[in-house]
C-alpha cells in the first residue's frame, strides 16, 4: 500500500540503521511512501543509508514524503537523558 492508504501517521525511525538496506527495518516502508528518521552512528554507514533511500523519497516530487538522516549514538549513559530532534 502507498502511505496515503495507511488510516494513520507514516513515519518510521530507525535506531541503527546501518547501511539502509541490508535487514533494514525502514527501506521497505520508505518504499512504500514513508517519511523516514534513520539514526546511526557510524558515519560511512549513514552515507550508504542515504544512497540506499534517497533514490525512494518523494520519487514524484509530491512533498508528501521526508527523510532525515542523523548521525548520532549513545552509549555508557548512566543518567537519565533526553535526546530531542527537530524535524
Amino acid at each position: 500500500k502507498r502511505a496515503e492508504a495507511w488510516p494513520v501517521a507514516t513515519l518510521v525511525v530507525d535506531v541503527g540503521a546501518n547501511d539502509g538496506f541490508l535487514s533494514s527495518n525502514s527501506y521497505n516502508l520508505a518504499e512504500w511512501g514513508w517519511s523516514t528518521v534513520l539514526v546511526e552512528p557510524n558515519p560511512h554507514m549513514l552515507a550508504a543509508a542515504r544512497a540506499a533511500q534517497d533514490p525512494l523519497i518523494d520519487p514524484h516530487g509530491e512533498g508528501r514524503q521526508t527523510a532525515c538522516y542523523v548521525h548520532a549514538g549513545m552509549a555508557g549513559v548512566l543518567a537519565p537523558t533526553t535526546m530531542r530532534l527537530k524535524l
